[in-house]
């Protein structure tokens, strides 16, 4: 979740004086960090979740996936992204009502106000925002839950993959990811989250430990994610067609090297730790824009090491702040608390 939290920090322009230095050049060491930090190793984030996701759908199902169990799914996927994804953008829908009514200046220019929504542009901040107004990412107002959005609508396809792979096991998995690779098709969800998905129900109907699987061939692994990504960044011009798929690669290598270290080592969680990451995920998003644009305006970081700064302060900031207000909600609002994290702390596979 500290990953995603990266991601939604990091700067991708500089612009001074109508300039942007990163595309110019001026700042290498601040574009080296961002490969590094962000390129290769942050954006692994969302693959993996949805590779769990895959995988969790799927626990304790190996040998039978009725209607009833079916049913019994989705009802667990309600209570847990459903209600959580329908309160968190609610909730940043009238906030960002009230902002945009006190401090106006704080929206992008030509932002359409939500108190100009029109009832169908209500229906649709739930869900494609690009639908009231062209210019923004086809996510719902709470844009970082297009992620959910995706593993919904994935849940909902979930009995074609059982069938799928009971009939016909591996052979189905590699049809999967040769469509993934070999052919562009329209689809409703991201591509990326609808193969790892696959691949975590694969593990899970299979009865395959999803932590260990990819550990026999982590080196391999290791020397083809180097050899991609340096090729990438050394010859983006000529290589751009691997943009798109490095991700899941850095994604496979991080997993085997992490079941190397939960096979050789004795990792615990906190009890608390999925409640609490599911909130920093859903709370981030508004007020690290607020403390960006502030740092923007009082300070214009534009220099290497004040760039980089102002990132790490940035996603300091926020999962202090974010984790302080779980915290507060865990012990003076506990039911508020759950339902606005999926009631994690208690939920059953």
């Amino acid at each position: 979740m500290v990953a995603i939290v990266c991601i939604h920090a990091w700067q991708t322009e500089v612009i001074v004086d109508g300039h942007d230095l990163v595309q110019e050049g001026q700042l290498p060491f601040f574009s080296l960090v961002k490969w590094l930090l962000i390129d290769v190793l942050c954006n692994t984030a969302v693959p993996l979740f949805a590779c769990f996701s895959g995988f969790l759908f799927f626990a304790n199902t190996s040998q039978a996936f009725s209607l009833s169990t079916y049913w019994q799914k989705l009802q667990h996927r309600g209570r847990s992204l459903l209600l959580p994804y329908l309160l968190w953008n609610t909730i940043i829908l009238i906030l960002t009502a009230i902002g945009q009514t006190l401090l106006p200046s704080l929206a992008p220019e030509g932002t359409k106000m939500v108190m100009d929504f029109r009832w169908s542009d209500f229906v649709y901040a739930f869900w494609d925002m690009r639908q009231v107004q062209p210019t923004w990412p086809p996510y719902p107002i709470c844009y970082q839950f297009w992620f959910l959005r995706d593993i919904m609508l994935l849940g909902l396809a979930t009995p074609l993959l059982w069938l799928g792979f009971r009939q016909i096991k591996g052979m189905f998995l590699l049809c999967c990811m040769a469509l993934y690779v070999w052919v562009s098709m329209p689809t409703i969800v991201n591509p990326q989250i609808a193969i790892c998905f696959t691949f975590g129900a694969y593990c899970a109907i299979s009865q395959r430990n999803i932590a260990t699987l990819l550990l026999p061939y982590r080196y391999p692994l290791l020397g083809i994610a180097v050899l991609s990504n340096l090729s990438t960044y050394l010859f983006p011009a000529h290589l751009s067609f691997l943009f798109p798929h490095l991700p899941l690669l850095n994604a496979a290598t991080l997993l085997a090297f992490a079941g190397a270290y939960f096979r050789y080592s004795k990792a615990v969680a906190f009890p608390w730790t999925a409640s609490a990451c599911f909130f920093l995920y859903a709370a981030h998003a508004l007020p690290l824009r607020l403390l960006s644009i502030t740092i923007e305006r009082l300070f214009n970081p534009h220099t290497d090491l004040a760039l980089l700064a102002s990132f790490v302060g940035r996603v300091a900031f926020t999962t202090v702040l974010c984790l302080g207000l779980y915290k507060a909600l865990h012990t003076y609002a506990p039911t508020l608390c759950q339902h606005l994290t999926g009631n994690r702390t208690t939920m059953r596979l």
